[in-house]
């Protein structure tokens, strides 16, 4: 089963699963993210989305960190900074709202030409409604991951800056990622990651403030 929890150093998440957790994971957030540029504004998110994917490729081929569950089954493990997971549980709300409306890059003219044959574009359509539903189950565990790191008042207020971002009608409530400077993500790790361990939960509630202020 896939997993998210804070790390002991509450530096960031562990994230495990056994193979087949991991390559669906994998899978499943390649074809919500769309092909390259395929959302205008959207490149260094998408990029942010690949690196996670490369991390957790990497970690189910054994190159980071393994260990086996009660029933025998191989774990594979990776680690991620709160600050780059925060992020990423953000803007793949915005990828999964893409991934439903008409510009979806399924959808997109010219897509064809992106894929070698018709039968491989009709396979990622009917597949994306569960890859969508897969990712949505990732970001809930980071956000229960989350919620059981910090204080839940603090917690409470904090992810109704990534919630809700449209209302029922479809009327935009927030600004979504376009054209954002994800370099700021970095700017938030080297912070975290400079604290003693006993400081970094409140640099944790701080950083994710100011994260969500600036989406």
């Amino acid at each position: 089963m896939l997993s998210v929890k804070t790390t002991k150093m509450l530096a960031g998440v562990t994230i495990s699963g056994t193979y087949s957790d991991l390559d669906l994971l994998y899978d499943a957030l390649f074809n919500v993210i769309g092909t390259d540029r395929c959302y205008n504004g959207y490149y260094q998110s998408q990029l942010r989305v690949m690196g996670l994917c490369y991390e957790i490729r990497h970690a189910y081929q054994g190159d980071r960190q393994e260990s086996e569950n009660d029933y025998g089954e191989k774990i594979y493990s990776l680690n991620y900074y709160w600050p780059e997971i925060i992020f990423l549980y953000a803007v793949l709300e915005d990828f999964i709202l893409y991934s439903r409306m008409s510009c979806c890059y399924l959808q997109q003219e010219g897509i064809e030409k992106q894929f070698l044959n018709k039968e491989i574009i009709e396979e990622r359509k009917e597949r994306l409604p569960d890859d969508a539903a897969y990712v949505e189950y990732f970001r809930s565990l980071i956000k229960n991951a989350l919620g059981r790191t910090i204080d839940e008042k603090k917690f409470k207020r904090l992810i109704t800056y990534f919630d809700y971002k449209f209302d029922y009608s479809g009327t935009l409530r927030k600004m979504i990622f376009v054209d954002y400077c994800t370099q700021w993500v970095d700017i938030q790790n080297a912070d975290l990651t400079s604290q003693r361990s006993p400081k970094r939960l409140f640099t944790i509630t701080t950083t994710t403030n100011t994260c969500a202020m600036t989406f």
